[in-house]
């Protein structure tokens, strides 16, 4: 993974119409937004990224072997529960 804020990402807040984005509650703020969509978005970037750079992965590893290796097609297939899961959180679900 790259050198992104360690996670998981989540937020608080609402009250006063912010929505603190952060890693835990003695980490600094990832962002401070106004719209909870945003912030369910941003709080799931993190997950986003890592769904897509896994899938990518999988779909090289596939790619490589011609869709032959019944390994890698499986773990694409079942890589399609953390996108999934992502998806979810960016949509605040």
């Amino acid at each position: 993974m790259t050198d992104f804020t360690e996670g998981p990402w989540t937020f608080e807040g609402g009250g006063s119409g912010e929505y603190v984005v952060t890693s835990s509650p003695d980490k600094p703020e990832i962002a401070i937004v106004y719209d909870i969509n945003d912030a369910h978005l941003i709080a799931a970037a993190r997950d986003l990224y890592e769904a897509v750079e896994e899938t990518r992965r999988l779909v090289v590893d596939c790619s490589d072997s011609g869709f032959t290796n019944e390994k890698a097609v499986t773990n694409l297939f079942l890589n399609n529960g953390k996108i999934t899961q992502a998806l979810k959180k960016a949509r605040g679900e």
